[in-house]
């Protein structure tokens, strides 16, 4: 339904084409991939501009929503929400094309739902390789293994709070 009111409200003639969201864009998803990777708004500052800040787990450092600096990023003058959002949106399709690779065939075979479990730990952690019992109950369909196996951890640690959203916005 928050989908129908998207487009809804988006004007659109009626020459213009309708084009479906892909998965990873449906607003409720985002939302969720917003609250899990930076609900602090970590790098925001009061006027609105992000910076890029010291990465959770380590390593490189990360501006807006989870995005790992590269070399040839130079954000040094900041980015706005749009821009940020935009960059979301970019890392999601480039993690979408490595879950692709990952799953080949399957993965024409997976609903949304299926799918987003999939990508947020492919976004998240860079690939499905540390989750192969999850990787096969999702292909599966297997509902109470996904609730078992989903769980992750950092320096040994659950991530309490990363695993409870994903176990209340799948469901399990």
């Amino acid at each position: 339904m928050t989908q129908i009111m998207n487009l809804a409200q988006m004007n659109l003639g009626p020459e213009e084409p309708i084009v479906p969201l892909a998965y990873y864009e449906h607003p409720d998803y985002l939302s969720f991939m917003r609250d899990v990777e930076n609900a602090g708004r970590t790098g925001r500052n009061p006027n609105g501009v992000w910076f890029p800040h010291a990465s959770f787990e380590g390593g490189t450092p990360t501006i807006g929503y989870g995005h790992k600096l590269t070399n040839t990023d130079d954000f040094s003058r900041g980015l706005s929400d749009q821009e940020v959002n935009a960059l979301l949106l970019s890392d999601l399709r480039a993690a979408d094309g490595r879950l692709r690779d990952n799953l080949g065939n399957h993965y024409n075979t997976l609903d949304d739902r299926r799918k987003q479990m999939l990508l947020d730990i492919v976004y998240n952690v860079g690939g499905l390789g540390g989750f192969p019992r999850f990787r096969q109950a999702v292909l599966d369909n297997d509902l109470p293994t996904m609730a078992r196996e989903h769980h992750r951890f950092s320096g040994g640690q659950p991530l309490e709070r990363r695993n409870r959203l994903f176990a209340d916005y799948f469901g399990f």
